[in-house]
């Protein structure tokens, strides 16, 4: 008898140890209560789990292409920046609003290169705002949203023949900046295997 209560203390613990580690499997990911149910089958909860990862790989993906676009901007890269949109890309970006690959082609390779336009995104920054970032994927993992926060560096190219424009110019200044809160909100699609920018739009907030 003494054996039997032994062992059952071992399978005790044993099990209690399980649901522990089970418990804290369940803890870090949102919704994995569902994912062991009695009724399923290892199979469907092993495909609702490589589901729940795709998911998270999805979500990186879109940040990484967002973190991308504003490092190729910041190094002024705009022929690569023009590569992350779709065909019929939609902008709107700082009061800029254009449509189509052509269009989004000629606001960054040619009025952002040359300076044309009055505010131009050269600089982005992270702060604490970054905790509302939002970011979600369609069930066949074709489509994706995201909101992101950032302080932008606005620079606006120093225009005109008045005195003080001469003078900046003198001194070397070419453009005036300034820093401001702002959140990009974003749709993707998967074109190609690939996942690129369908529409992007800028508020200041």
């Amino acid at each position: 008898m003494k054996k039997i209560r032994v062992n059952d203390t071992r399978r005790s613990f044993f099990l209690k140890g399980t649901a522990a580690i089970g418990a804290g499997l369940v803890s870090a990911s949102a919704g994995a209560a569902t994912l062991f149910a009695s009724s399923q089958t290892l199979q469907q909860q092993l495909d609702q789990l490589q589901k729940k990862l795709s998911t998270l790989e999805e979500k990186e993906a879109l940040k990484h292409l967002y973190l991308v676009f504003t490092g190729l901007l910041e190094n002024q890269a705009y022929d690569a920046v023009v590569e992350l949109f779709a065909d019929d890309a939609i902008v709107n970006l700082h009061g800029v609003s254009l449509a189509g690959k052509a269009a989004v082609k000629k606001l960054f390779m040619e009025d952002y290169e040359e300076q044309k336009i009055s505010s131009l995104h050269s600089a982005h920054r992270q702060d604490q705002s970054q905790k509302r970032d939002q970011i979600s994927v369609s069930v066949d993992g074709n489509h994706g949203s995201a909101r992101f926060h950032s302080q932008v560096l606005v620079r606006s190219p120093i225009r005109g023949q008045s005195v003080l424009a001469d003078m900046a110019r003198q001194q070397g200044m070419t453009a005036q900046s300034h820093w401001e809160n702002g959140r990009y909100d974003i749709a993707f699609a998967r074109i190609n295997d690939r996942w690129r920018i369908c529409r992007l739009g800028y508020h200041r907030i």
